[in-house]
């Protein structure tokens, strides 16, 4: 799955957890292509926020387990189903 459908996921995810505080949730480019940028005000502490994240990156278990969780999501109309391909998400609060 595209970064840019795992950031619209991530979104829906942020906004459910902590209704209220306006997330941003950028798609890296060039050399960051693989990476999420997520910037908020206020609102949770970065542990709060990275607990919501922390899933799409990977899930732990023995070595041979380690990978992201499969997602469901709809973006414009069309459902999306997969594992997430993204390499890493950086938290800024502000």
């Amino acid at each position: 799955m595209t970064p840019k459908i795992v950031a619209v996921h991530l979104r829906k995810q942020l906004r459910k957890a902590f209704p209220g505080v306006k997330f941003s949730v950028r798609t890296g480019r060039d050399k960051r292509l693989g990476e999420l940028s997520v910037t908020w005000n206020g609102g949770p502490r970065r542990t709060a926020v990275s607990a919501v994240t922390a899933p799409l990156l990977a899930t732990y278990g023995a070595s041979e387990e380690r990978r992201p969780a499969r997602i469901s999501v709809t973006c414009a109309g069309r459902d999306y189903h997969g594992i997430p391909s993204v390499a890493a998400i950086t938290l800024n609060r502000g």
